[in-house]
Formats: structure tokens, sequence, C-alpha cells
């Protein structure tokens, strides 16, 4: 495994993106955990949506990046309830780690653009805007097999750092083929993959009278409560099936 220098005295940023739709507890641990393991200094988290001609990006920590059109994944749920989702997650993060306070800011911004910023040219940029920081992509285990076939996939696995997180029993020369060139491991406790939990929910609600189970149907420990209870008061996903 090639080792980065994590003891750089620049600042380490962690870029983790994604839908959130809903954020998972998986996504909020690979953001904690890089961070309580001093693997980077803060996390910039964010999601892609789609608003008419608008998109918009949210960002925990304060800084914001430009995104296009998300063409390669369907998001479901309007942006207001996924931005208000993200900051539940965001502040539960703070109560239970109060030495990230001052860390997890969430803010918004609409950029217009009709086309898909993918990883690779991301990264570049935030290279280029912050020559002062380093930078990290964050994900899970689960996408590894798939990087190079990631927009321009090559330059990705062979410029990009990043730091891949799975959990302490993961057998992980199953993967050896598939590693980019700069990484770094790190362990978190929950199970990364959420697969079809949208459909879980749907289906769950119908099999219930139309109504919602007090656990959504879910496996134990995906999402919070607190994001559990907000879909419910909303009324999300089941209305668009």
């Amino acid at each position: 495994m090639f080792k980065f220098n994590l003891q750089s005295e620049r600042k380490r940023i962690g870029i983790l993106g994604g839908t959130f739709d809903p954020p998972t507890i998986s996504h909020i641990d690979i953001a904690k955990e890089s961070l309580l393991q001093q693997v980077v200094d803060e996390v910039w988290v964010g999601f892609i949506y789609q608003n008419q001609t608008e998109d918009q990006l949210i960002f925990i920590f304060i800084q914001i990046v430009p995104c296009g059109l998300r063409t390669d994944k369907q998001t479901q749920t309007e942006p207001k309830h996924r931005l208000e989702m993200v900051k539940i997650a965001a502040q539960e993060l703070i109560e239970q780690n109060k030495s990230l306070e001052g860390k997890l800011i969430t803010n918004d911004i609409e950029v217009k653009n009709n086309r898909t910023i993918p990883t690779y040219p991301l990264m570049k940029r935030f290279e280029k805007e912050y020559p002062e920081f380093d930078f990290y992509f964050l994900m899970g285990y689960d996408l590894i097999k798939g990087l190079l076939s990631w927009d321009e996939g090559q330059s990705l696995v062979e410029e990009i750092k990043f730091i891949i997180a799975g959990q302490p029993n993961l057998e992980w020369k199953q993967f050896d083929d598939y590693f980019p060139k700069n990484y770094k491991l790190i362990k978190i406790y929950q199970n990364v993959r959420s697969t079809n939990y949208r459909k879980t929910i749907v289906d769950s609600y119908k099999q219930n009278n139309n109504t919602f189970a007090a656990d959504l149907g879910l496996e134990a420990g995906l999402l919070s409560q607190n994001i559990i209870n907000y879909i419910i008061q909303n009324n999300l996903y089941v209305q668009q099936n």
C-alpha cells in the first residue's frame, strides 16, 4: 500500500460526496472517523440534487463546490428535505462528539450548470482553487471495484489521493487489484452499503396498510431515529412511487 504523508503541516481536507437521499449513519461514520482518527483536519460533505434548471450542492463545513446536472444517479427527494436531513445529521454528530464543535457548518449554494462535474475534474479544481490545502476523496470500500469506470478513471486512480473506509473485519485482499495508487484505509463501525433502502421504505409502507412502520422497515442502525422521524413527519419517499 502506498502511504501518503498524513503528518503534513498543510491542512488536510476530506471530500465526501453523495446524494444523501437520505443520509445514512454509514455516510456520517466515514466523515466522523476520518476526523477522529486524525486522517484529515476537515471534511467537506456535499450532495447534488436537481431543482428544475438549478442544481444545488450542500456542504457540511463552510466551503462550496460548483456542480452540474447529475445524470448518473437520480435523486428522489426535494432539495429542502435533503438539506434539512443533512443539518440533522450534522447536529447529531456535534452532539455526540463535542470535539467537532465548530467544524460542522451547513451551507448551501445554487449553481447553474448543464453538466455533471465528475470526481476527477472536481478534485483537480479543488487543488487549483485551494493550493494551500491537501485534498483526499473519501469513499466506502464497495465503490473501489468500479473506479476505473468513472469519468477519467485512469487519471483518477493515478493522481487523486483516497481515504477508503471499511469495517474492521473486512477482507481487504479481495480488493488488491482495484486500489488506486495513493490511498489510506480507515476503519468504520457501520455497514457502508445501504442499497435499496428507499425501496424498502416504500414496500414496508404498502405492507403496513399505507402507514409508516416505526423503523420504516429498515435494518436497525441504517438511519438515525431523528432522520427516521423526519421522513415520517414529512411523508417522504412513498409519494414518489
